[in-house]
């Protein structure tokens, strides 16, 4: 599939993340000729520190990786529920499934690293240690959290200031997690799922009412698969196979967009209902058929076929529309892009869940734990059902696109079920040549599951849509609700890198 072994523009590579000093660390590495997966390593860790509550150790993710030399390949290291796991839970402990982070860098660093271990996490230990100031967002989001926080003695000593969230430019430090990381650059991952560290969180998910077994966190692994692939125009798209759904639905929404004489149809609220009832169509399929592969068969085969999505967009055409289920609508999770010299890309989307995850912290250790067991769907007859040993359906969806061998364009984001969505109007925008990088990132955005439609505040045609029947939730302005993306584009011939405004983030190409 590859074609081209190197990135005309990258002397030393790329890195866009959700933080500035998470790209430093990043950057970092790459300067000391570490390769791509390197660099993400090192930002995956840097991230846990200066952006604490949306990813770290406790939680898990996956991750895309484009090598110079060889295919695509896709690691899953989604959480996993334990094997007492009966019934679905949002916070405490019986909210927290199996991490899978740590596992999961463990194998792409078995695959592709250059670098020992304790070298890529020094820069994330050395910013825990020395401290960084915290940003707006920060302030925000332990603001909206604070009841969660101050319900743990050791999550409040983590992040508040004499009680309170800090305010922005205050010199955040966490040595508990500066002497955990550091432990684990020189341990490995291994001193986290069968040494002390193991002890400690099951201990602290027992004192919290959960059942996470000490088999359960020496059993876990992390898995390399093969990305899901699908076509859009002269475009191939590689993004996030299954217990992903997003990857799916995304590959859904694109194509049903493609069955929409849109060519013909410039007018811009007609195309807005329509992707808006294409959204209703893919999520209704996420509730009928989607779960962790080991537990149901998915026909992923017909989900994607042209003729089932030519005739949701004959559907969609003749005026009919479909309700998804009501989802939690959490806006946590982070992602972020590095690129190298050597010509391989990596996409990586990680989490902890909601923000600040199940609400506890190990004592001592300076890291939250996940509360993934929430991203089960309560009832029974769901696909995606809690269960022993399962892994719960993610949004996350890693992408690039491909095109005569050589990468277009690397993105993906945070915000659940609006990681589909914001990605799909990305990638229309872009990609039909209606809008620059910069303009298609920054567009207005809306989400839809069915009746209720929500929508930036400055979206065009919010009163004429509430004429056509939905109920319009109007957002603030660039609301961090509709995601951050992340993108790296070659498509003009030169490397063009985008942080969403809609967060805090930076880019780094050189």
């Amino acid at each position: 599939m590859r074609k081209n072994t190197s990135f005309p523009g990258l002397k030393t590579g790329a890195v866009i993340a959700a933080h500035p000093l998470a790209v430093a660390a990043g950057r970092s590495i790459l300067a000391r000729g570490g390769n791509a997966v390197d660099a993400a390593v090192a930002v995956s860790f840097a991230l846990n520190v200066v952006e604490p509550q949306a990813s770290g150790i406790g939680g898990g993710g996956f991750m895309l990786v484009y090598p110079a030399q060889g295919k695509p390949v896709f690691l899953d290291y989604r959480e996993r529920s334990s094997s007492a796991c009966k019934s679905h839970a949002r916070l405490g402990g019986a909210a927290v499934a199996v991490p899978g982070q740590l596992r999961g860098i463990e194998k792409a660093l078995s695959l592709f690293g250059s670098l020992p271990l304790a070298d890529l996490v020094a820069p994330a230990a050395g910013l825990a240690r020395k401290g960084f100031p915290v940003s707006q967002v920060f302030t925000g989001l332990l603001s909206q959290r604070l009841s969660l926080i101050k319900e743990s003695p050791v999550m409040e000593s983590l992040f508040l200031d004499q009680g309170n969230p800090p305010q922005p430019g205050f010199i955040l430090s966490q040595p508990d997690l500066a002497d955990t990381l550091e432990y684990i650059g020189q341990e490995g991952a291994g001193c986290f799922y069968l040494g002390e560290i193991a002890r400690e969180i099951l201990r602290a998910v027992a004192a919290a009412g959960g059942d996470i077994g000490a088999q359960d966190m020496a059993s876990y692994r992390a898995r390399e698969l093969s990305p899901l692939e699908g076509r859009f125009g002269q475009y191939t798209i590689l993004t996030a196979p299954p217990p992903s759904t997003g990857g799916t639905n995304l590959l859904q929404l694109m194509g049903i967009w493609e069955h929409y004489g849109h060519e013909n149809s410039p007018d811009l609220l007609l195309g807005l209902d329509y992707l808006a009832r294409a959204m209703g169509y893919v999520f209704r399929d996420q509730d009928r058929y989607m779960g962790d592969p080991a537990f149901v068969d998915i026909p992923l085969d017909r989900l994607l076929s042209a003729d089932y999505l030519d005739q949701i967009a004959k559907d969609i055409a003749a005026g009919k529309s479909q309700t998804a289920d009501s989802h939690y609508l959490s806006g946590s999770t982070t992602n972020f892009i590095t690129a190298d010299r050597f010509g391989t890309v990596v996409v990586v989307t990680q989490t902890i869940n909601y923000f600040f995850g199940a609400g506890i912290a190990i004592p001592g250790r300076g890291f939250i734990l996940n509360n993934q067991v929430a991203d089960f769907t309560p009832s029974p007859e769901s696909p995606n059902a809690p269960a022993a040993s399962k892994i719960p359906l993610s949004n996350m969806a890693p992408t690039m696109v491909v095109k005569d061998g050589g990468i277009v364009m690397a993105i993906g984001s945070p915000g659940a079920r609006r990681i589909v969505t914001a990605l799909a109007q990305v990638l229309l925008h872009y990609l039909e040549g209606r809008k620059s990088l910069d303009a298609a990132v920054h567009w207005p955005r809306f989400h839809c599951e069915g009746e209720t439609l929500h929508a930036e505040g400055d979206l065009p045609f919010i009163s004429e849509l509430e004429d056509l029947g939905y109920q319009v939730k109007v957002h603030n302005t660039m609301d961090l609700f509709f995601g951050g993306v992340t993108c790296l584009s070659w498509r003009d011939g030169s490397p063009k890198g985008i942080f969403d405004r809609r967060r805090d983030g930076d880019v780094f190409l050189e």
